[in-house]
């Protein structure tokens, strides 16, 4: 699936739903650990982490904000270190826990 959402800047972002991505022939299976729990997505590897946390898992709580890692809008915890999920592609990252605010929040 490639994603066209993070394309998109300001409140645009928060609008995009699983409708924002079509199929593409660099699609993999990608398994996640996140806040404990184990999910397989399918999609482009190179898709950043924010759009797969926000629109594949409908966990919200991390932002858009700059796109570039600067801003902390973005922040998860992976190996318990901070990360900016805005610039780190969901390959990058499927064999580590990764922790949101929600996981945090314990909700």
């Amino acid at each position: 699936i490639t994603a066209l959402a993070y394309q998109r800047t300001g409140s645009d972002a928060d609008l995009c739903t699983n409708a924002c991505y079509q199929r593409s022939d660099r699609d993999v299976l990608v398994k996640l650990k996140v806040n404990g729990e184990t999910h397989d997505v399918e999609l482009d590897g190179e898709t950043p982490l924010l759009w797969v946390l926000r629109d594949h898992l409908n966990l919200t709580g991390k932002k858009y904000g700059c796109g570039i890692a600067q801003c902390g809008a973005c922040t998860v915890n992976v190996r318990g270190k901070p990360l900016r999920s805005c610039t780190t592609s969901v390959a990058s990252v499927s064999q580590f826990e990764i922790t949101t605010i929600e996981g945090l929040a314990g909700t």
